[in-house]
Order: C-alpha cells, then sequence, then structure tokens
C-alpha cells in the first residue's frame, strides 16, 4: 500500500503539529497518530557588522581588504547564503554565496575600491532566515 498525503506548510510557524489519520478498509478504521515538526530556517551572523578603512581593513594598491565572519545560528540545519553589495560597482566578495554547516562560520573577504572614500557602502548578506547588512566607511582623501 502507499499512502501520500499533501499539504502546506506555508501559514504554519516552527513547532509540532500532530494530527490523525484514519485508514478505511472495509469495516475496518486504523487510525495512526501522526507529528510534523517544523523547524525554523538557519539565521546568519556577521561580525563586524560595520567595517572602517582605519580600524577593520587593509590598503593594498587601490583597494581596501577586509575580513567578516559569516556565521550559522543554527545546530540543526545548513543556511545557503548569498550576498549583495550597494553603493557601487566595485565591491569584491569572496565567496560571494554558499553554504555555511550547521554551527559553522566562513571568513568572507571583502574588497572595497579606494576612489570611493568619502562614500558610505553595503554588503548585505541574504540567509533563509534574516538578512544582515555590513557598512564599509572610508573618510574622504584630505585635499
Amino acid at each position: 500500500m502507499t499512502v501520500s498525503i499533501l499539504g502546506s506548510t506555508a501559514n504554519l510557524g516552527a513547532g509540532n503539529y500532530t494530527g490523525t489519520i484514519t485508514f478505511i478498509n472495509g469495516p475496518v478504521r486504523t487510525a495512526v497518530s501522526v507529528t510534523v515538526v517544523l523547524i525554523p530556517p538557519p539565521l546568519i551572523i556577521v561580525t563586524p557588522g560595520a567595517l572602517t578603512s582605519y580600524n577593520n581593513c587593509t590598503l593594498s594598491r587601490a583597494s581596501y581588504t577586509c575580513n567578516v565572519v559569516v556565521g550559522n545560528r543554527s545546530n540543526q540545519s545548513p543556511a545557503a547564503w548569498s550576498s549583495t553589495p550597494n553603493g557601487t560597482s566595485g565591491i569584491g566578495i569572496s565567496p560571494a554565496s554558499g553554504t555555511i554547516p550547521a554551527g559553522q562560520r566562513v571568513v568572507v573577504v571583502l574588497t572595497f575600491p579606494y576612489n570611493d572614500c568619502g562614500n558610505t557602502l553595503t554588503v548585505t548578506f541574504n540567509g533563509p532566515g534574516n538578512s544582515v547588512p555590513v557598512s564599509w566607511y572610508c573618510p574622504p582623501p584630505i585635499q
């Protein structure tokens, strides 16, 4: 016997949901209790949350290089993540996306162009359950 049950978890939050499935075979009725456990999506954390050219980064050639750590706060599920630069097209991100195993972290290298000093730039890290913006600021060159 094959039994297929379809349902939607779209409007359900994390938690345990129970129900009963009744099988009927002629006069015989068999009830089976079923529990579905919905685990919340993993949350990512990014540190540090703000970068400055003079505190968290190093200048090499015509750009600043900064490291951030993207971590998975879940101890149950891997977290797929991506990143989106905002403010200029010259921001480098390596790696720009990936999957972090439960409870683990990855170092991400951000590269900001020197000629963007004077502007506040942002890289947003997007995870399954949240998004984390990281700002970068470099004071304008002294004239």
